[in-house]
């Protein structure tokens, strides 16, 4: 075998590893590390430097890690710096690697693949550990955090959902070379990992989840004008949301103290999740007020919002250290508005270009990150930042083969 086809082999398997061992949150790191490693010794780098130069999602996304590189200029905390920079590495590697080796279409539905297959496995993990502790030690274990014990819930929920949304697609799609199921064991899949999110109860999970049942049926009412099988959608989303009531009430009372939290005035001392956050964004808007144009510097961002939970006696995000838990105010705070505006153009330029392109999977999966950004800040651990730059690199940069 052909040098350069051994090592375009390694790339795709190694990108197959990835996309199966993100829903546990180990061995990734080291594949990402293989990776990078594999298209180094592969050789010809000014031409693959060209390529990825030449391309302009490329330039900004690589752009977005540099500028962390020069918020350590004016940071105060530097190993919390260099730390950030270390969990935002996927960032930096991902554009530079795929972009000047893209995946076919045929390959990325393979990757897809990979990780539908670990997160079944991770759903069958999980919901085997939870019934041998109920029968065997008479615990519960099937909700939230005591359930999900590979990763954090919200970050595996969003892993989750972007997988029904490939999976639906899969349901609609007429390329026997790239419809793996049929539409049986499609729908079979997307009932389980719903299953899966609902006892995973994170919130953003949920709404995320509901949000893309209700836009499958607003396109099988008003596109395909497919009436009963719409109609029969929303009677099968009102059952599901009865069952969810009867046999899961806790998921229910989050949602109910999530809609309490927004409506009303949120307390200091509140440790409601919502409630929270809420209090978390005000002062995160103080510290944005003061440092607006270039932020308070790589390092310093959880250092600044400590002293503003303290000077605003805010206890629960004090005693835990909370950062921003909204991307784009987490970067804001880091990075000012110029890393804000930067952070808009590599979320939403690329948005607009999916849908002028039609790659509705990678219009799906955006809007799906965004929507999970304005919750969490996702990229200030490996688990979010992992997901969206592999994901993110993979679907942006395919071939048109």
């Amino acid at each position: 075998m052909a040098r350069i086809e051994i090592h375009n082999k390694a790339h795709y398997i190694l990108a197959i590893l990835i996309a199966f061992t993100l829903p546990f949150g180990k061995f990734t790191p080291i594949l990402i590390g293989l990776l990078l490693i594999n298209w180094l010794i592969e050789g010809d780098l000014p031409t693959k430097l060209k390529t990825v130069f030449n391309n302009k999602f490329a330039r900004v996304f690589i752009l977005f890690y540099i500028i962390h590189i020069i918020g350590l200029l004016y940071t105060n905390n530097m190993s919390s710096g260099l730390f950030d920079l270390e969990v935002k590495l996927s960032i930096l590697i991902f554009p530079l690697v795929i972009s000047s080796k893209p995946f076919s279409k045929r390959e990325i539905s393979n990757i897809f693949l990979a990780l539908i297959i670990g997160l079944l496995y991770a759903a069958v993990y999980m919901l085997s550990r939870s019934v041998s502790l109920y029968f065997m030690n008479n615990e519960n274990t099937f909700f939230y955090k005591n359930f999900s014990v590979l990763i954090h819930s919200s970050y595996l929920a969003m892993y989750y959902n972007v997988a029904i949304v490939w999976l639906i697609i899969n349901i609609f799609q007429k390329d026997i070379e790239t419809k793996y199921f049929s539409n049986f064991i499609s729908m079979l899949l997307i009932t389980v990992f719903s299953i899966v999110i609902i006892l995973l109860a994170a919130k953003s999970g949920i709404v995320s989840l509901v949000l893309i049942y209700f836009v499958i049926i607003f396109y099988l009412l008003f596109f395909k004008k497919k009436y009963v099988v719409g109609f029969v959608g929303i009677i099968f989303i009102v059952f599901s949301l009865f069952l969810v009531n009867l046999f899961a009430p806790k998921v229910i009372t989050r949602i109910d103290s999530f809609v309490d939290a927004i409506t009303t005035k949120s307390k200091n001392e509140t440790t409601e999740s919502t409630s929270v956050r809420l209090l978390i964004w005000e002062s995160s808007n103080q510290v944005i007020k003061n440092n607006f144009l270039i932020g308070v510097g790589t390092g310093d961002s959880k250092d600044m919002l400590v002293k503003e939970y303290e000077k605003q006696n805010i206890t629960n995000a004090l005693e835990n250290k909370f950062n921003s838990h909204n991307e784009f105010y987490q970067v804001f705070v880091t990075l000012g508005v110029v890393g804000f505006i930067l952070l808009c153009i590599i979320i939403f330029f690329p948005l607009i270009d999916a849908f002028k392109t039609n790659n509705y999977l990678y219009a799906a999966f955006l809007l799906i990150i965004i929507f999970n950004f304005i919750s969490e800040s996702m990229l200030e651990t490996q688990a979010g930042v992992m997901f969206y730059a592999f994901f993110n690199a993979v679907l942006c940069f395919r071939t048109s083969e």
